[in-house]
């Protein structure tokens, strides 16, 4: 997956995770250890912290090229939504613009939603 794919994930899920208006210690783990995961550097993390990019989901959504990148990002936006254990309208309305972005069914959002609940409730959270 190339770079600007990892920080466009990395940007929606800071959007998704400051949705609801209320950003907890869990949802800044998440994002923290996401952009571990992909090698962001500081100065990329500082402005993804500051939410310093394009604030339309659709845009953000559309420069992700590659196929990892897409199959990714709905994975990594169900699970953000969901490490606090319940998920706002505002998120919520972010994954459906994202899915519908992507072309993605709403089954298959249910489908993922699910399963980031199931392991956030696995794990203790929520």
């Amino acid at each position: 997956m190339e770079a600007y794919d990892r920080l466009q994930i990395c940007r929606l899920v800071s959007m998704a995770i400051a949705a609801d208006g209320e950003v907890v210690d869990s949802e800044l783990e998440l994002l923290d250890r996401l952009m571990d995961y992909y090698q962001v550097d500081r100065d990329e993390r500082m402005r993804i912290m500051r939410r310093e990019y394009d604030f339309d989901p659709t845009v953000l959504t559309r420069e992700v090229k590659s196929e990892e990148g897409k199959a990714e990002l709905l994975g990594a936006l169900a699970l953000a939504i969901s490490v606090d254990g319940k998920i706002a309208e505002p998120e919520r309305w972010l994954i459906d613009r994202v899915a519908a972005t992507l072309g993605v069914p709403d089954a298959e959002v249910e489908r993922l939603i699910g399963e980031a609940l199931a392991s956030v409730r696995r794990k203790g959270g929520g």
